[in-house]
C-alpha cells in the first residue's frame, strides 16, 4: 500500500491519516487501487502541496468531451482500472500529452495533469510511460490544497482542427 503511494511520490509522513483512510475504505473494499486512492484523498492538500510554485499550482486539464469518453471507457482488470479507447484515439491522447508537456517545459514551467477521481489511476498508468515525471492528480486533490490554480495546457483526443 505504502509502496503504491511512494511510486507516485506521495509523501507518507502522515501515517495516521493514511491508516485512518485505509481503515475506512477497507470496510467496504480491499481493492488495492481503491485503497491507494482512499489514502491519497485522506492526505488531502499534502498531495498537491509538493507541486506548488509559491502559491500557484499549474495544471493541465483534459478536454471535457475526452474526459467523459475516458470515464465511459473505464473497465476493471487484474492490474486495476484501464481506459478502453480505440488505438488511434489513444495515440492522439498520448501525442497531446507529450506535446503539451514539452511546450510547458520549454516555457520553463512544470504542471500536473488533473482529472476526475475515478479516472486518475487508469490515466496515470496510461500516460506514465509517455511522461514519467508528469504527476496525475484528481480534482479533489487539487482543490483541497486551497491555492491559486492556473490552467496552462489541455489534453485533446484528436488532432487540432484548423480553421
Amino acid at each position: 500500500m505504502l509502496q503504491g503511494l511512494l511510486t507516485e511520490q506521495v509523501p507518507i509522513n502522515d501515517l495516521a491519516r493514511i491508516f485512518e483512510a485505509l481503515t475506512l475504505k477497507a470496510k467496504s473494499s480491499t481493492d488495492p487501487e481503491g485503497l491507494v486512492e482512499a489514502a491519497r484523498l485522506g492526505l488531502g492538500p499534502a498531495v498537491a502541496q509538493q507541486y506548488l510554485d509559491g502559491t500557484l499550482l499549474r495544471v493541465i486539464m483534459i478536454d471535457p468531451l475526452l474526459e467523459q469518453s475516458m470515464l465511459e471507457g473505464l473497465r476493471p482488470s487484474d492490474q486495476g482500472t484501464q481506459i478502453l479507447l480505440d488505438p488511434a484515439r489513444t495515440e492522439a491522447v498520448l501525442g497531446s500529452v507529450r506535446s503539451t508537456v514539452a511546450d510547458i517545459e520549454s516555457a520553463g514551467h512544470t504542471a500536473v495533469l488533473v482529472c476526475a477521481p475515478a479516472l486518475r489511476p487508469a490515466l496515470r498508468r496510461l500516460v506514465g510511460p509517455q511522461a514519467a515525471n508528469l504527476p496525475v492528480l484528481s480534482y479533489q486533490e487539487v482543490t483541497s490544497a486551497n491555492v491559486a490554480i492556473e490552467t496552462i495546457g489541455v489534453v485533446r483526443g484528436s488532432a487540432a482542427v484548423s480553421s
